[in-house]
């Protein structure tokens, strides 16, 4: 009976020292999932204030809301700026109260907040009345509607925004405004903006650019694994080769352009 005791007194014992153990564990755990609502929170109401204060013009308002080593790049267009000095002068010469004509309008498709980074997806639409620098450096006001679907990766470091990726499709944008025919052309207008919005959107329903096309045998024929070149020769007439049957392929389809090397930069976005 007396060892009975001393075994249910024991299992007592240890059953409080793991209770008190495992509790300011699991309080800790709630803290933190607490503390990490509350940071994201505070990540998109810094990211509100930031955009907010580009479209209003105020410079100060905006360069607050980032970090002291900041950097920007529109990446279809390579604009921006690196390092404090560089973003204050970008947003001021071209961007804060420049950033779009007075008609645009924003919907939002989709955020996805983490732990140091905001991704929002929207749709952009406007009336190109105005020069816009960081979207078509260059380009005079040419009074064409433009849709356009842009995806914005915010990064932030200690509680300010540390960078911003912009990316959209600027063949798109450049078909809107004129200044690219799509004719024979694997790119679309506002129907790429379009079609975010609207998933059952077919590709083929308004302009079915390559509902026709067919690859060439010959090309194939030249793109097939080659051995590896010893004489300069051999591989200049190879790649002679490969040039001229590239363009007469592209002349099949409508496309009468010399191949050039592709280096695609992609952002893949995927909703769960």
């Amino acid at each position: 009976m007396i060892g009975r005791r001393n075994i249910l007194a024991s299992l007592r014992r240890m059953f409080l020292f793991v209770a008190a153990v495992a509790l300011p564990a699991s309080t800790r755990s709630a803290h933190a999932k607490g503390e990490d609502a509350v940071n994201r929170q505070a990540m998109v109401e810094l990211f509100e204030k930031h955009v907010n204060a580009e479209l209003a013009g105020k410079l100060d308002v905006t360069m607050a809301t980032m970090s002291d080593a900041p950097h920007l790049n529109h990446v279809p267009t390579m604009a921006g700026g690196v390092g404090r000095e560089g973003v204050h002068d970008f947003y001021r010469d071209h961007l804060v109260g420049k950033f779009f004509p007075p008609d645009m309008k924003m919907t939002s498709v989709s955020r996805t907040v983490g732990d140091t980074s905001i991704v929002d997806e929207v749709l952009i639409s406007f009336t190109h009345t105005a020069a816009i620098d960081w979207l078509l450096p260059g380009v005079a006001p040419t009074g064409k509607p433009v849709e356009m679907a842009v995806a914005v990766i915010v990064g932030f470091k200690d509680g300010k925004i540390s960078h911003e990726h912009i990316y959209w499709d600027q063949a798109s944008v450049l078909v809107q405004v004129g200044l690219l025919d799509p004719k024979g052309l694997p790119v679309a207008g506002a129907e790429v903006a379009r079609k975010v919005a609207n998933p059952n959107l077919s590709r083929f329903s308004q302009r079915p650019i390559f509902s026709a096309y067919r690859q060439p045998q010959h090309i194939l024929d030249v793109l097939r694994p080659r051995r590896q070149h010893h004489q300069p020769v051999e591989a200049q007439r190879d790649a002679r080769a490969l040039r001229q049957a590239v363009v007469e392929g592209g002349q099949e389809v409508g496309i009468d352009r010399p191949a050039q090397a592709v280096e695609p930069l992609l952002l893949v976005h995927v909703g769960f």
